[in-house]
């Protein structure tokens, strides 16, 4: 597994619809375009309020579901559309999840990232299955555009040095790198 790879399934493990949904129902029982930052701590208590009490989770759903609204890797206005589709019309939508994230729109910092990680993987000889897990848009749309736009430089270093400039970009966040 190449280090692009493991940065890219770090970050969907926080950040994905289903690594996401999967988390609130575990724990619980900005840029324009739909690449804006972290959702401010009012705002994630509201949004993640809605969501707790709606689908009826465990008390901890609020605390668990804020930390993710508010990690400044996490596009909050992402992690927003996705739960108010969820949530539409004041009843809980989990069969709706992966409709609901297929209403978010990536930024077109997300579409920057995606053909820079195409154009390099494809460069430094990777298969076109690697490429297509790596680059794929709907797993960083829930990836705040500061994030993205930190990572974008390492697309310029040698393929050796990928692994490490990836894992020093996401450093910030609170992700683990290499499993």
């Amino acid at each position: 597994m190449t280090a692009v790879v493991r940065a890219v399934n770090a970050l969907v493990m926080r950040t994905t619809p289903l690594a996401l949904s999967a988390f609130l129902l575990l724990a619980c029982g900005g840029d324009d375009g739909g690449a804006g930052g972290p959702l401010s701590g009012p705002a994630a208590d509201d949004l993640c309020g809605d969501f707790c009490t709606t689908c009826n989770t465990l008390d901890n759903c609020q605390t668990n579901c804020v930390d993710v609204a508010t990690d400044p890797c996490v596009n909050g206005d992402a992690i927003a559309t996705w739960l108010n589709c969820i949530t539409e019309d004041g009843t809980c939508n989990l069969e709706e999840l992966g409709a609901c994230a297929n209403q978010v729109d990536t930024g077109s910092i997300h579409d920057d990232w995606g053909k820079a990680c195409r154009d390099k993987l494809a460069a430094c000889g990777k298969s076109s299955e690697e490429i297509s897990n790596s680059c794929d848009l709907d797993r960083i749309k829930f990836v705040s555009g500061d994030t993205i736009g930190d990572s974008m430089s390492c697309f310029d270093e040698d393929c050796e040095a990928i692994d490490a400039c990836l894992e020093s970009a996401f450093e910030g966040c609170s992700l683990e790198f290499g499993r």
